[in-house]
């Protein structure tokens, strides 16, 4: 998934964004681990970015059209070369619909399995420069940004 993070009512970065909703997501094959790599990899592979940097303008033109995004934000025509690349894993504690009947319990969620594995999964995000948000709330209600962490330090902050 990708993201522009805004400040001050301007597109400030893009973000690559992965999304793990259930323990078996984070901990099985391809884990946390795999995912944050490739994210690493695709964010430094300058082709791919020049080209998403390029792609930006106009989503977030259509996105305004639509009135997705509010008015008061200010659309760069183009992105300069020195725009930032970032990295971004969410977890969430969401519920995961039931798929069949015999699927009885609810799956583990990612949130719990980060609160249990924390001092595993910090040196990761550390390792691919990547923060993390744990999100609360099912998808069919609102949810909220339990806790940031950011990479650098593994610490909570209180950034956008």
């Amino acid at each position: 998934m990708l993201g522009i993070r805004y400040e001050c009512g301007k597109a400030a970065g893009f973000v690559l964004v992965e999304v793990k909703s259930t323990e078996s997501a984070c901990a099985n094959e391809p884990g946390i681990d795999d995912h944050l790599e490739k994210m690493y990899r695709y964010s430094h592979f300058k082709e791919l970015t020049d080209n998403r940097k390029k792609d930006i303008p106009r989503i977030l033109k259509r996105y305004k059209a639509l009135g997705i995004l509010k008015d008061n934000l200010q659309i760069p025509e183009v992105l300069p070369d020195d725009f930032p690349v970032e990295r971004l894993l969410i977890l969430t504690n969401s519920t995961i619909p039931k798929t069949k009947e015999s699927d009885a319990r609810p799956k583990p969620d990612a949130v719990s399995y980060f609160k249990r594995k924390e001092p595993d999964i910090i040196p990761i995000l550390q390792k691919y420069q990547c923060d993390a948000w744990l999100i609360k709330g099912n998808y069919d209600e609102n949810f909220e940004i339990e806790r940031k962490i950011n990479w650098k330090d593994g610490e909570n902050y209180n950034g956008n």
